[in-house]
Parts: C-alpha cells; sequence; structure tokens
C-alpha cells in the first residue's frame, strides 16, 4: 500500500487501516489537511487528517514547523478530552518519515465564512466573547496559550451552533522550551505586539480575541483598522451604527498595546461583560413608584408606636425620590421635626413636639446671591441668571475664610462616549456634600499648612505644586483645625459640581473663551474632541495661574471649575469607567496600588481647553507636585 495521498488522481488511501481521505481541504507550505472516514466505527464518522509535508527539509524553519506540528498534537491530547467546544485528538503517528493527526472533524463555518455574508451586530459580538471566553479561560489554566485567535480559526458547529476553538498548532505551552526566544508565531494584524516580540502571554490571546471581534464588527482587515502614523485603533470611524459604550470600552481595552492596562484574564473580561447586561437590565427595567404607605413608615420610625391594621394611607408621590439632609456638623440623636408641606398632603397624628419640614433650603444657614452667563457656540453672553446658593465660611484665621457651597443631590450621566477613559457614559446618583466655592488659595494653605509650596505666588491664587499627597495632608489638618472632615471630593461628584446640571462639554456651553477661562489657547497642536476651532478664541495666553473669582461661576456657583489649576480627586485611577460605583463614592479599591496614580480633573492654564472640560480626566501621580495641580475641598453631609 502507498502510504502517500496521490494529489493527481485523488485515489482514497488509508492510514493505519481505519482511516481513509476522501477530499482535500486545505494545504499550504507545510502540509494538507484532508477530509476522512474513519472505517473502524459502525457509524463511519468524518475525521480530520493533518499531514506534514514541508516543501524543503532541513531549514531552521522547517524544524521550528515540526515541533509546533507535534506541540499541536500535545495540545489536542491534553485539551480536546476536557473541553467541548476543542477539538478531540484521536491519534498521532509517523508514516514515511511523515507526522499525521487524526482529529475530531468539526461540520459547520468558520466566522470567516459568516462574515462574507454581512458584519456582525453588537449583540453577535458579545455572543462571540460569550462563547470564547470560557474557551480560552480554560485554555489558560491548563497554562496554554493559543496563539493564532482569528475568525478563520472559530467554527461554528452546525449541531448545537456553539462556538469551537481550531487550530492549535502555533499554542505555546507555558513555562516550556519549546519555542525559540525571538520567533514570532501567529496571524500578521491578530497579534499582540509582544506577541510579535516573541514573548506571548495570556493577555495576547484576548488581544487577538479583541482584534477579531473588530473585524467581525466593521467586515474590514484589521491592518486597515490602525493607524500607524498616529499609532492608534481607528476602528470606530468604520462602524455603520452607534455602538453600546460598555462594549466599546471592553473592545478598546482588549485591544490596548500595553499588557500592563489590557485585561489580564478572560475571567476579566466576562466580569465586564456580565456588568454591561446586567446594568442594561436594570435601566430598561421599569419600577413601581406609584404609592407609599407614609403614615406606616411615620409612626414606626418617629413615634415609635404600633399601628391598628387597616390604619396604612396608601399616598400618591408626584417625584420618584424624597431626601432629607442635615446640615454638617448635626449630632445623631437629635430630634428630627417634621411638618407636612407641598407634595404630600395627608392629616397624620405625630407627636406635637415632632414635625418634618420637606424643602430645599438649608435652616440656619445663608443663601448666596449670584449671577451666572449663558453661552452661545461662539461664546458669546446670551443670557444673565440670577441664581442662589446656600452657603456657610469656615474662619481658618481672622481675615482667611473658607467659603462652601451646598451641592444638592441628584443624578447625572457621567463621562462621554467621545473620550476613551471617559467610557462608558453612565447615571450616577450624588448625595448631597458640601464643596469649595474656589480651589484652596494659598493663604487658606499657609494658614493651615505654615508654609507655601506655590510657583505662582499671591495669596489669592490658588495653591500650586500640591501632590496628592500632600493635599490628603491638607484635609487632614484641616479636620484637625475645625472639627469637621473634610476631604477631597470623588470624581463623580467633582463632574456632577462642574456640570452643574449641564450636559454640554463644558459648564458655560460647547464652548469656552478668554472671558470664561484660563486655559492655553495657543496649544492648537492638540486634538480637540467634539469642539470646533471657530469655537476658541486663540488671542489670548494667560501663561500662569490668576486669582480665584477671576472668571465667572457655574450655575451652582463655583469658580474656576475648567482651567487655572488642575484639581485632585481622591479616586484612584482606571482606565475606564467599567465597574465604577454608580452612588458618587470615589473609586478606590482595597490594595490598589497600580503605579500609585489618582486622578486629576478640569485642565490647568497650561493645557489645551480639550483638557478643561467637564468629563475630561488626567491621572498622574499621587507624589507628583508639578507647577499645575491644585485642590478644592469637599465634604459630606
Amino acid at each position: 500500500m502507498h502510504h502517500n495521498f496521490c494529489s493527481q488522481c485523488r485515489t482514497p488511501l488509508v492510514l493505519k487501516g481505519r482511516y481513509r481521505a476522501i477530499s482535500i481541504l486545505g494545504q499550504g507550505g507545510f502540509g494538507r489537511t484532508f477530509l476522512a472516514i474513519d472505517e473502524d466505527l459502525p457509524s463511519k464518522p468524518f475525521r480530520v487528517i493533518k499531514q506534514f509535508l514541508p516543501q524543503a527539509q532541513g531549514t531552521a524553519t522547517i524544524k521550528k514547523a515540526e515541533e509546533l506540528f507535534e506541540a499541536e498534537a500535545i495540545q489536542l491530547d491534553k485539551l480536546g478530552s476536557q473541553h467541548d467546544q476543542i477539538p478531540s485528538l484521536f491519534a498521532h503517528f509517523t508514516v514515511d518519515n511523515r507526522q499525521y493527526l487524526i482529529q475530531e472533524f468539526i461540520d459547520g463555518q468558520t466566522l470567516a465564512d459568516e462574515l462574507k455574508s454581512g458584519v456582525f451586530t453588537q449583540e453577535q459580538v458579545k455572543a462571540v466573547l460569550l462563547d470564547i471566553l470560557p474557551i480560552l479561560k480554560f485554555i489558560h489554566s491548563q497554562n496554554v496559550i493559543h496563539r493564532d485567535i482569528k475568525p478563520e480559526n472559530i467554527i461554528r458547529r452546525q449541531s448545537d451552533k456553539k462556538l469551537i476553538l481550531v487550530d492549535f498548532g502555533a499554542a505555546k505551552q507555558m513555562f516550556s522550551n519549546l519555542s525559540i526566544t525571538g520567533t514570532v508565531i501567529g496571524s500578521y494584524g491578530y497579534t499582540a505586539p509582544e506577541q510579535q516580540r516573541g514573548k506571548p502571554r495570556y493577555s495576547s490571546d484576548l488581544y487577538s480575541l479583541g482584534v477579531t471581534c473588530l473585524e467581525l464588527l466593521t467586515g474590514i482587515d484589521p491592518i486597515e483598522l490602525f493607524d500607524i502614523d498616529e499609532y492608534e485603533w481607528i476602528w470606530r470611524q468604520f462602524i455603520n451604527s452607534s455602538i453600546d459604550d460598555k462594549l466599546a470600552c471592553i473592545l478598546d481595552k482588549l485591544i490596548l498595546p500595553a499588557t500592563s492596562k489590557r485585561y489580564h484574564s478572560a475571567n476579566e473580561v466576562l466580569a465586564d461583560l456580565l456588568s454591561s447586561a446586567q446594568s442594561l437590565i436594570q435601566k430598561t427595567t421599569k419600577l413601581p413608584t406609584t404609592t407609599k404607605n407614609i403614615d406606616l413608615y411615620l409612626s414606626l420610625f418617629l413615634n415609635q408606636q404600633e399601628m391598628k391594621e387597616g390604619c396604612i394611607k396608601p399616598i400618591q408621590l408626584q417625584q420618584e425620590i424624597l431626601t432629607i439632609k442635615s446640615p454638617p456638623g448635626t449630632r445623631e440623636g437629635q430630634k428630627l421635626k417634621i411638618k407636612g408641606k407641598g407634595l404630600i398632603n395627608t392629616q397624620t397624628n405625630i407627636r406635637s413636639d415632632l414635625y418634618l419640614e420637606i424643602q430645599q433650603s438649608m435652616p440656619g444657614y445663608p443663601v448666596l446671591n449670584f449671577e451666572t452667563d449663558e453661552f452661545d457656540n461662539s461664546g458669546h453672553i446670551i443670557k444673565k441668571s440670577q441664581k442662589q446658593a446656600v452657603y456657610y465660611i469656615e474662619k481658618l484665621s481672622k481675615n482667611i475664610p473658607l467659603e462652601m457651597l451646598w451641592i444638592r443631590d441628584g443624578s447625572f450621566t457621567m463621562g462621554s462616549s467621545q473620550i476613551k477613559n471617559a467610557s462608558p457614559q453612565h447615571e450616577v446618583n450624588v448625595k448631597g456634600f458640601w464643596m469649595g466655592k474656589y480651589a484652596v488659595t494659598q493663604e487658606q494653605w499657609q494658614a493651615v499648612m505654615g508654609d507655601n509650596p506655590s510657583r505662582y505666588q499671591g495669596p489669592k491664587k490658588p495653591v500650586d505644586s500640591i501632590s496628592w499627597k500632600q493635599a490628603k495632608i491638607f484635609c487632614q489638618r484641616l479636620s484637625e483645625k475645625t472639627g469637621r472632615d473634610y476631604r477631597l471630593p470623588s470624581e463623580a461628584e467633582w463632574e456632577y459640581a462642574c456640570r452643574a446640571g449641564t450636559k454640554t462639554p463644558f459648564c458655560y456651553g460647547k464652548t469656552i473663551n478668554k472671558s470664561i477661562a484660563n486655559v492655553n489657547f495657543d496649544s492648537r497642536n492638540h486634538k480637540y474632541i467634539s469642539l470646533k476651532k471657530n469655537h476658541i478664541d486663540y488671542n489670548i495666553d494667560w501663561g500662569k495661574t490668576v486669582d480665584v473669582g477671576t472668571f465667572p461661576p457655574n450655575g451652582w456657583g463655583l469658580y474656576e471649575m475648567h482651567g487655572n489649576v488642575m484639581e485632585w480627586c481622591e479616586d484612584h485611577w482606571h482606565d475606564n469607567y467599567l465597574g465604577s460605583p454608580t452612588d458618587g463614592s470615589a473609586w478606590v479599591e482595597k490594595g490598589f496600588f497600580t503605579l500609585g496614580n489618582q486622578v486629576a480633573r478640569g485642565g490647568a492654564w497650561c493645557f489645551s481647553p480639550k483638557i478643561a472640560q467637564s468629563a475630561e480626566r488626567s491621572m498622574h501621580s499621587r507624589s507628583f507636585d508639578f507647577f499645575y495641580l491644585g485642590f478644592r475641598v469637599a465634604l459630606s453631609a
């Protein structure tokens, strides 16, 4: 019997007396793949024969290819028997000095074949991720890296529509000596930078999966989706319809060039995907808000009396949420006085020494009257409005006040879909809190700390050259001095206060100009997201910080939220908002020490207007004390 396959007459030949080749599935420089029948079994099932048949002998490349062929046998033997979505290996042998693999035949189409019928929807891409990630989780748990994930190597099995990961010829056993240092294995366009350098890791597979998803979404070759000149992915330009922010963020994180910033495990990606799905469910679920048993709650909580059965009175509420805030310094145990007013109109038998007054004002605190401006797209004032804010003054010394404004509770959409690290946009519910009317000034710093590290000196100028650690120390000493718990604002609190109810790039509107903010209008080379050049007045560059209160306040009475000095927030830095808190609290993870980086907001005098946008985020080491860094303080209710 001949043991070579006849490519001329296609005479069916049998290997090992049982595997009969019936057609060629494909061939390349190192071998051929055949569809075969296993004649030893009654059902005569299909099998795949892989024949190692290099066109040349003895070269280092051929030797490497031979090693990889043997490696595939090892990997399939190890993995295929343990996972339903990896082909099983039935035999590995040598005939006439040629290696053969006999493996499971997967009846179905590759994702590359499916893509020929049209691009995938984002829901289909999510389904691909949810199907493939558990496979990667498994093979990585076996210390194996696939190294060649692409649409051609993922088959949708016809019988159950599950995705099967095939072609483990490039797979690498971690900690083995199989790979020669510097050997690049994988398909060009799909491989991660570290894999191209011959140093693959588990996250390299995640990178390739991310690139695969981009191709499925766009139908464009991955090479065309990456801008070499700008060294960035431009895949969003090729999306025909809008894409869910959270999915976009997941894809962006999968394809980050830096392994330290990319997902490290399949589990991490799955967690974000499932979180995204849960968030969507919560967002679209209608909650009942029609009636509340007000009398029952008042009786049990306030009077601490038993209610007779049948005495509960359902009351129609005109708003979904009713929140009552205490002024700072209120001691627990003080009497809560209740007086029915406005929305709740019912008779209740409540003790005369208790009443609840439902209103927005803060009893015992003065009201600040101020004027705020609204601007058109050219930066011209179109409307002036008179507004009010509740405030109090903390005396740091006889002539040095610290003015704090009350920021009422509410919800807002945080982030921007046009800023990668500020995505995905998400709803945040913020509890009311107090915030500094201005950034901390040099005279305030000196009154508390006893020195002045600022580069640009002036008592009314914001203190600058302050690290996050120094700002934290200031808050601690200020708290000791005053008896109140001062702190840095959370990132969510900062953006909520900055926006002051607006949804535009700046709290003043779509644009800023020289009369609104102290930023570097001459920095034309900065990329300028969602803003047109003719919206900006480039005729001035302040060149340094200016006194606080120089520019008009926002709608809630806060000054210089855009520009002047960049302001520290409490939060640790994260590359996007996936998994971020939705209650307005700081995103501080226990034991989180990733390079010691913190969030700073608001831009500065030396940066372009783009950096000063309400949603724009900046990352700095917590020890970094450069000349444009300052802060303002906050205080919980």
